[in-house]
């Protein structure tokens, strides 16, 4: 008989973070949350839980592999993608490994996937699969990236992240800045005589069992009446770390990283012309800011289908107002100026009715 008591005291058995992230000097430090942000955070006491507050996301085992750092920022990024476009997006964490691990051996450094997202984006899961078709995982198949196609490369450049920034390890409270401010923050554990660790998404902040405390959203579970569990404490006391009690065991936390993305960036107030409605519409080629047609209702508010409301291309930009309109508007919504151009309505009909009748 299983001792679920003693199994969840320990460390997981597969540690894949390779050890502190190389020193570089090119960094950029988390400094903490603007006072906007901090006008509305949570005392400790209070407490906060991201999920909570965006909504849940689901759970992912990556037993029996050493897949913790891609796991473990693929949570992240979920939730931090979750909270600015209100869709549960799930990455591919075999992009993350057959990039990053370690040559010829186990593991990954945890910058190195951070740097990734930056430069090269995160594919969604559906294109390039995390589990094997049959639901299994392997350490090889984590590694293999030989089915890496354009649409997949072209996938994960949707979803770049804009900033990553390391949260100095010594500061408590600018690791709940981090959490509250980007909901989540990458981290690292490891045991107090041990180089390699373990890596999950702290998702949220509050007292646990009289301490003050971090939830974390792992990626290898532990057992609680025979059914998995993803989710647990690490307490602080003085300045030192317990998982979930005082007389659990001790654990060094670091390698702190979040993510920034700024889902605004380019973004332009498109005001509609209240005397010529149906003119003045727009979407966003990438689908991560919120698309509007126009009408009174859906200009504002949005569709929830607005892909099949008009017929366009994805990859061909979409009208907007003209300049005429633009100064004449009152009303506002958001879209994405570098991905429109100006284009009369006129035009657009055209266009479609010439593709559905296969006019070049």
């Amino acid at each position: 008989m299983r001792n679920e008591q003693l199994e969840n005291e320990q460390l997981p058995k597969q540690l894949g973070i390779a050890g502190e992230d190389p020193r570089d000097n090119r960094d950029h430090i988390y400094t903490g949350a603007p006072p906007e942000v901090l006008k509305v955070m949570p005392t400790i006491e209070q407490g906060y839980d991201v999920e909570d507050e965006i909504g849940k996301t689901p759970d992912f085992d990556q037993s029996p592999t050493w897949g913790c750092g891609p796991f473990g920022i693929c949570n992240d990024l979920t939730h931090l993608f979750l909270a600015a476009i209100k869709k549960i997006i799930i990455f591919s964490k075999r992009w993350f490994y057959s990039h990053c691990v370690i040559s010829g051996g186990k593991g990954v450094y945890i910058r190195d996937l951070y740097k990734l997202a930056h430069q090269k984006g995160v594919p969604e899961d559906r294109l390039m699969l995390t589990y094997k078709p049959d639901g299994t995982l392997t350490e090889e198949w984590l590694k293999y990236k030989g089915d890496i196609t354009p649409e997949i490369i072209a996938n994960a450049a949707k979803h770049k992240i804009g900033e990553y920034l390391k949260v100095p390890s010594d500061n408590f409270n600018l690791l709940l800045q981090g959490i509250f401010e980007s909901k989540g923050v990458g981290c690292g554990i490891r045991g107090v005589d041990v180089a390699n660790g373990h890596f999950f998404e702290l998702v949220g902040f509050g007292m646990h069992n009289g301490y003050p405390a971090v939830i974390r959203k792992d990626s290898v579970p532990i057992y609680v009446n025979g059914k998995k569990v993803f989710r647990r404490w690490i307490v602080k006391i003085g300045d030192k770390y317990y998982q979930e009690n005082s007389h659990g065991t001790q654990v060094i936390l670091f390698s702190h990283w979040l993510a920034k993305k700024n889902f605004s960036k380019d973004m332009y107030d498109l005001k509609r012309n209240p005397d010529d409605n149906v003119k003045v519409y727009a979407f966003t080629k990438d689908g991560l800011a919120k698309r509007h047609v126009a009408s009174p209702t859906t200009l504002v508010e949005g569709t929830k289908t607005p892909d099949q409301r008009w017929v366009w291309n994805k990859q061909m930009v979409i009208p907007i107002a003209t300049r005429e309109e633009w100064n004449k508007a009152t009303e506002m919504a958001k879209i994405s100026l570098g991905e429109c151009q100006e284009l009369s309505l006129l035009k657009l009909i055209i266009a479609a009715i010439r593709k559905l009748l296969g006019i070049k």
